[in-house]
């Protein structure tokens, strides 16, 4: 019968990994990643179709803003899918631009991330806000009201340039899963 000492080294970095992952990987360290999600005050803006939300809260000062324009067929046409505050398409605004900022530095955000958020009606800056758990922010911005209404989320570590998570989901569905429930 052979040895099974060769396979030792294999076992062992595999535990090895599955261990870091497990301490410093998301949930790791002490972070939270369950329970409710905290909700920021936070201040608005309104310039144009320009919306701002800003909140300071853990030491850091946080920014959003949301650039919207009309909805031009020749360039948006090409959307699959719309999501918003509509029963069916073309939209009348849709999102041109979205950034964040934690403490003047960007977190870098995909514009596939938000290409396809629109409205029917004049863009609302209030629809911006912002919510904490653990040391993970929450961008959330609801994209329409009431039980048809979809919303989108953005996952950020302040000192991070990059997204941790990101997506669009049904509103209510989205807020039961952010209050506690539903997870």
């Amino acid at each position: 019968m052979k040895s099974l000492s060769c396979l030792r080294l294999p076992v062992l970095l595999f535990c090895g990994f599955v261990i870091a992952a497990c301490s410093s990987g998301p949930g790791g360290g002490g972070e939270v990643t369950t329970g409710p999600w905290n909700r920021l005050a936070t201040s608005y803006s309104k310039n144009g179709m320009i919306r701002t939300a800003k909140t300071t809260a853990g030491g850091h000062v946080v920014e959003a803003t949301m650039v919207w324009r009309p909805y031009r067929a020749a360039t948006d046409g090409s959307v699959a899918s719309w999501y918003g505050d509509m029963g069916r398409p073309p939209p009348i605004y849709v999102v041109q631009q979205l950034t964040i900022s934690v403490n003047g530095n960007p977190v870098s955000i995909p514009p596939s991330a938000y290409r396809s958020y629109c409205t029917q009606w004049e863009p609302l800056g209030e629809g911006i806000e912002f919510f904490k758990r653990g040391s993970t922010y929450r961008l959330l911005l609801s994209l329409g009201d009431g039980a048809e209404a979809w919303a989108g989320y953005f996952d950020f570590v302040p000192g991070s340039p990059v997204l941790k998570a990101q997506g669009t989901k049904d509103g209510p569905e989205l807020m039961n899963e952010m209050d506690g429930f539903g997870m």
